[in-house]
């Protein structure tokens, strides 16, 4: 039992080597015990607490409070995307082999700050499965999505953490341009509830997402296939262990979805 404390010891020490000293005291980042406290917190809500509560109660008619969080959400994933490419510009950034850079300058200091504000953001997302929870829309609070935003939210304490700039932050600004359109889409139908929903706009959607994936898959294998690419492999993996698994989830999703249910159709 000594040993194995000892060598947890020293692994936390070896771990505490490659913590970004800017974000000791943010937070989400200050504890693990942050982020692992507010997925707890949020799984229990939208699989337990939230469903007992709603049990035996009408769907709230919250769309005005739905509306006002999905244009906060584009705005702010609108600022990120813009801000963040317009450093890259000035960064010279590279989507072959973009190395941490550790210097102190004032770009990436604003660059760590919108790492830390898309964590943030992250958190801030969570609100749209409790949102569903309470207009008791029990569809769209699938595995995929709970698993998406848990996991979300502990990435963005690692970036935080390990990752605060270079080219490992591109599924940051990717993320947030999805976002965007995803948002804009849930904010039309909120206003316009009367609306048909069009099986193609979310069709589109979902095959954006999917080339979301891709990109970042790319982007991760990149590193490997160049020898000199200073860019912290371990990331690498473990990115392209995650966007590959969300990518075979939203696959099937989309097969499930668009093609099965589309082929079932034309044979009623």
């Amino acid at each position: 039992m000594a040993k194995l404390v000892q060598q947890m010891a020293d692994l936390y020490e070896v771990v505490q080597k490659h913590v970004d000293p800017r974000s000791k005291d943010w937070f989400i980042t200050s504890s693990i015990l942050v982020p692992i406290t507010i997925i707890a917190v949020y799984l229990l809500i939208v699989k337990r607490w939230g469903p007992r509560f709603m049990a035996n109660r009408a769907p709230y008619k919250i769309e005005p409070l739905v509306a006002a969080y999905n244009l906060s959400n584009i705005l702010i994933c609108t600022y990120l995307v813009f801000r963040s490419v317009q450093l890259w510009f000035k960064m010279d950034y590279s989507f072959l082999c973009q190395p941490f850079d550790k210097e102190e300058t004032e770009d990436n200091r604003e660059y760590a700050n919108l790492v830390w504000g898309y964590a943030a953001l992250k958190v801030w997302d969570l609100l749209d499965t409790i949102f569903f929870v309470l207009r008791k829309k029990d569809r769209h609070v699938s595995f995929l999505h709970v698993y998406h935003h848990s996991t979300m939210v502990f990435g963005g304490y690692l970036g935080c953490k390990f990752i605060l700039n270079g080219g490992l932050t591109l599924i940051g600004v990717i993320n947030s341009f999805v976002h965007i359109v995803m948002y804009s889409y849930y904010l039309y139908t909120t206003l316009f509830p009367n609306s048909r929903p069009s099986l193609g706009v979310k069709k589109s959607i979902t095959l954006l997402q999917l080339t979301q994936f891709t990109i970042l898959i790319i982007h991760n294998i990149l590193p490997f296939l160049q020898p000199n690419c200073e860019v912290e492999r371990f990331w690498c993996l473990v990115l392209l262990v995650q966007a590959s698994f969300m990518f075979a989830m939203f696959a099937d999703f989309y097969i499930k979805n668009y093609t099965t249910a589309k082929e079932a159709k034309k044979m009623n």
